[in-house]
């Protein structure tokens, strides 16, 4: 678990029987997670990245691929 993690959560889950590790912000070793989502009734772009990894969800300009839905 990184530092981020509430102290409170921390504590409640060590109060439940978990065995914690906590790691530096960001911790590599705790791995991340990058994902995008298409909306197709509104024809929106979603994307969020961890910031653990060297990705980013950056926006689109407006049309990228054209107009949407193709005409």
């Amino acid at each position: 678990m990184t530092v981020p993690v509430p102290e409170a959560v921390r504590q409640a889950l060590t109060a439940r029987g978990h065995k914690l590790e906590v790691r530096g912000d960001f911790s590599t070793p705790m791995g991340g997670g990058q994902a995008v989502i298409h909306d197709s009734s509104s024809g929106v772009n979603y994307g969020a990245s961890s910031p653990r990894k060297d990705g980013a969800a950056i926006p689109e300009p407006d049309p990228y691929f054209g107009p949407y839905p193709p005409r």
